[in-house]
């Protein structure tokens, strides 16, 4: 811009010839900064293509006469440019400023960049001011983007290293909870068996026949409980593991029917939760991947449809595959509560979750799943209807 600047202070202080008037003329229209001059009233006096565009004017000719009041701006931003003109006309001073510019063609606002000097006859008056803006709106998007994107590393970098601490401190007490409900499983058909005696003796006091068939279940509900939770820890750790890590991860081949058949197979389900999963294909074919990534997908995809069905007391869960053209499209469909458009465009943000009490979930599991199949060279993304369904569709690289 600084460059620009000095070729137009070099164009008003000398003289030209017609043919050079022209070519100067041409070059103006279709810079592609937006240029403009006033004279000392502030009065446009001219303009080129790209701002007259912008304005909403029909040709350059139309903003010869106007002031800035005449553009509908509102009465600050008027102040604001009057105070800039006064810099320039009064005091002779060069006028940096990044400002937001609204522009009424199509009702937007531009991040621009401008460089205001003030224009000079041949005897050093000042007589106009010259203005040069660059939009700078995308940059700064850019900008911020990236500003949020670091935030968020440094989130979940600190997050990695509590998870880490936090995790190690509950695998102890779980583990101590399974080996216990291991041991009481092995010997409890013993102790059934010794109370059916005694009731049949009358030695022992029957027990309710709905609290002896509870008691009953409990301990596979509690092997249930210590899985899941180990399950929850392994993801949440292993979301977070590869997130914070700055390459992209190693690819080989792995079998994607097996590797989805594992993660339904393998999945903690609490009680008749299996029965409302339906496999309906996978094709038999090998993914460029890793198959605990695959896995750790379809964990987050399971625990959330299973919490959504719940919530809606209705739906199941159908998952199925596709071949097109170098990749494996797998289906992953729940029919519960579907998601608003709302929801559906935030739903891989980081810590962004649709369950009710926060404390469910802390809004990382989808987010995790995009981030790490990007690293992958695949995809994941949703399709719902409100009240219908939601289906994840995942693409995958496949093996040539």
């Amino acid at each position: 811009m600084l460059a620009l600047i000095e070729w137009f202070k070099k164009l008003l202080r000398f003289r030209h010839t017609s043919l050079e008037q022209m070519s100067i003329a041409v070059i103006l229209e279709n810079l592609p900064e937006y240029i403009y001059w006033k004279d000392k009233d502030r009065i446009y006096r001219g303009c080129n293509r790209k701002l007259a565009k912008a304005a909403g004017l029909a040709s350059t000719k139309k903003i010869i006469g106007k002031k800035d009041e005449n553009f509908g701006w509102s009465k600050e931003r008027i102040a604001t440019l009057k105070q800039h003109d006064d810099k320039i006309l009064l005091h002779g001073e060069d006028v940096y400023v990044e400002e937001v510019i609204p522009l009424p063609k199509d009702n937007s606002h531009r991040i621009m960049l401008t460089h205001k000097i003030p224009l000079k006859d041949s005897y050093g008056n000042i007589n106009g001011i010259l203005g040069i803006s660059v939009d700078i709106t995308e940059r700064k998007q850019e900008q911020a983007a990236l500003e949020k994107a670091k935030t968020e590393i440094e989130r979940l970098k600190a997050m990695s290293a509590l998870g880490g601490m936090i995790a190690h401190e509950l695998r102890t007490p779980l583990l101590t909870m399974k080996l216990t409900a291991g041991n009481l499983k092995e010997y409890f058909p013993a102790l059934i068996h010794a109370y059916e005696v005694g009731v049949e003796q009358g030695q022992v006091k029957p027990i309710r026949q709905d609290i002896f068939d509870s008691i009953k279940l409990s301990l596979s509900d509690l092997e249930n409980v210590v899985d899941y939770s180990n399950s929850t820890i392994d993801m949440v750790l292993m979301g977070i593991e590869h997130t914070v890590q700055d390459s992209t991860l190693e690819v080989k081949p792995c079998n994607i029917k097996a590797a989805v058949n594992k993660a339904v197979d393998q999945y903690p389900f609490k009680l008749n939760e299996k029965t409302l999963v339906n496999v309906k294909h996978i094709d038999n074919v090998n993914v460029l991947a890793q198959e605990s990534i695959i896995i750790h997908v379809f964990y987050n995809l399971i625990k959330n449809a299973l919490h959504a069905i719940q919530a809606a007391s209705k739906g199941t869960i159908t998952i199925w595959s596709d071949c097109v053209d170098d990749h494996v499209v797998i289906y992953f469909e729940d029919t519960a509560l579907g998601m608003t458009d709302d929801q559906l465009d935030k739903i891989f943000e980081p810590f962004y979750t649709t369950k009710q009490r926060t404390a469910e979930s802390i809004g990382l599991g989808l987010y995790f799943c995009r981030f790490v199949l990007a690293k992958l060279h695949s995809s994941i993304e949703c399709d719902s209807e409100s009240g219908k369904y939601t289906r994840f569709i995942i693409r995958i690289p496949r093996q040539k």
